[in-house]
């Protein structure tokens, strides 16, 4: 633990970035991140879900060491049966496996449509570090097109997530993924998420999956943690299933 535990961290506990973990303060200098999913032949070949990994590079990706690692940890029943639907947490470690960041999501029973009411959208809890709530990532309902809104602790609205288009799963057939954060109080567009298909038939048949994240506006490293961890419920509500071959 790289934080008191007495103490809920606020923005000046992450001011001085010399008292972060390392793979925080590479974080806090990165502009444009890549995000690398680990697969298998086994998952890719036989639909056979393992639990997810990632690695978090600088991009362009200079070189093969990520300076964070994201592992998945849920049930091995909830993985073929419910999907992309599942509950899971996500640990994130740093090269001196410091756990720097956890994120955690309950199972769902929808996709946000508008017809399916009563039903809980998906919801996504950001602690960093672990323990500490700083921000909860929500699907809000919506008929035309997903729209995700970012809350802090205090479920104060920060920013909000659209997607340029209705269906992503489909739209992604033929054209990149972009999804736009903006400010909620300024409007201002302060990241970019992009998810390349169309170029690559590894993204397409599920043997690879990238995304890339990109920082538009100087943001401390609090923010760029929450925009960072907002890639993955946007990924299992959209791609998790072009990734595994099971119900």
């Amino acid at each position: 633990m790289w934080a008191p535990v007495t103490d809920q961290p606020t923005g000046s506990a992450f001011a001085d970035i010399r008292g972060l973990p390392l793979g925080l303060q590479k974080l806090a200098v990165s502009n444009k991140i890549q995000i690398d999913q680990h697969l298998d032949l086994v998952e890719v070949l036989l639909g056979w879900s393992r639990p997810n990994r990632y690695s978090v590079y600088n991009s362009p990706k200079e070189d093969t060491q990520h300076f964070l690692y994201i592992e998945e940890v849920s049930d091995c029943y909830a993985r073929q049966c419910l999907g992309a639907a599942r509950s899971f947490v996500l640990k994130f470690t740093d090269q001196d496996l410091n756990e720097v960041v956890q994120v955690e999501r309950m199972a769902t029973c929808t996709r946000g449509c508008c017809c399916l009411v009563g039903c809980n959208l998906p919801e996504l809890s950001v602690e960093t570090p672990p323990g500490f709530l700083v921000a909860t990532i929500r699907e809000e309902k919506s008929c035309f097109r997903p729209v995700y809104q970012i809350y802090d602790a205090d479920d104060t609205p920060l920013y909000s997530l659209q997607t340029k288009c209705c269906y992503p799963k489909v739209y992604s057939c033929f054209s990149d993924i972009s999804v736009m954060i903006t400010d909620v109080e300024t409007g201002d567009e302060v990241a970019e998420l992009f998810k390349q298909t169309k170029k690559s038939g590894r993204e397409f048949t599920g043997a690879e999956n990238k995304i890339f994240i990109e920082y538009l506006k100087d943001l401390d490293v609090k923010q760029k943690i929450i925009l960072l961890c907002s890639i993955f419920l946007i990924d299992f509500h959209f791609f998790e299933h072009d990734s595994r071959w099971c119900c």
